[in-house]
């Protein structure tokens, strides 16, 4: 998911807090308060980082691929503890993220199906902490991988055409907006509404001055954004799959959590799409400023 050699842990960032985040809410569609074990959930998340950060490693660079097998073997053994069943969507990121290395990252659909198939992983190895898996939190889990693998689409260095960038981010919002009208019916959809229509405005309007100038730097900026965002869209489906009663409100502090992560990426992105950019556009970005 890196677009140059060498590991730039700006560059990094992103994807490693959109596998975290999918580690989480996966984590979390499946367990309460009553359920939660802070050793498990801390081992998973941690584990599955490792997984990922650790491929990356050996991909990136030679400085630091002989600390890349041994950061993931690590994350698996940290998912294995946590739970063996989590181990096996721990295992699968480092082989989606080596066979993405090892084609061409230029092609949006390629990005697109690794980066999704890496969160439906991540997202996977929370939900293996709980067995079975019901079909609302696999169809969530789901949801959030498509989201995170059309983010990770764009963040390529060649711009998408216009008429798709255009398709794709006006999809997003359209089902953002109608998510938000559905999760009106349950018990906490306003809180799910408020940050669906959010996420909706925030992507829409960054979307639309993309479309003007599709450019390869307006486009990352965007999917950058739809990285760090992926916290609103994720809080948003754990707070559809709060049941009702008296406790339910509790629950209500893990899509907390996801939010605030959320707007500190959001806060930290100049720092994030400026690490992604080509020389030549961070030296015109420079003359600019």
């Amino acid at each position: 998911m890196l677009d140059k050699p060498g590991v730039d842990i700006r560059q990094l960032l992103p994807s490693s807090a959109a596998v975290a985040i999918c580690v989480w809410t996966g984590y979390f569609l499946c367990h309460t308060w009553q359920t939660l074990n802070y050793v498990e959930l801390a081992s998973v998340i941690v584990g599955v980082l490792c997984c990922y950060v650790g491929m990356t490693f050996v991909i990136v660079g030679r400085s630091t691929e002989r600390a890349g097998p041994i950061l993931a073997t690590l994350g698996l053994v940290l998912a294995w503890m946590a739970r063996p069943a989590a181990a096996i969507g721990a295992g699968l990121i480092p082989f989606f993220v080596f066979v993405e290395g090892r084609t061409s990252r230029t092609n949006a659909g390629t990005r697109f199906l690794f980066g999704a198939l890496a969160a439906a992983a991540a997202a996977f190895a929370g939900l293996a902490t709980k067995w079975p898996i019901s079909r609302a939190a696999g169809l969530s889990a789901a949801a959030l991988a498509c989201y995170v693998g059309l983010a990770q689409a764009m963040r390529g260095s060649r711009p998408l055409p216009k008429a798709t960038f255009t398709a794709v981010f006006a999809l997003m919002v359209a089902a953002f907006l109608a998510l938000a009208g559905v999760g009106l019916g349950s018990e906490h959809g306003y809180v799910a509404a408020v940050l669906l229509a959010y996420l909706a405005i925030r992507l829409g309007v960054e979307g639309a001055l993309a479309v003007k100038d599709c450019t390869s730097e307006k486009v990352r900026s965007f999917a950058c954004t739809a990285l760090a965002c992926a916290g609103l869209f994720a809080g948003a489906l754990l707070v559809l799959q709060i049941g009702a009663g008296k406790r339910s409100k509790a629950e209500l502090a893990w899509p907390v959590v996801l939010f605030a992560l959320s707007i500190i990426l959001l806060r930290l992105k100049p720092y994030m799409v400026r690490a992604g950019a080509s020389p030549e556009q961070a030296g015109d970005s420079e003359t600019s400023s």
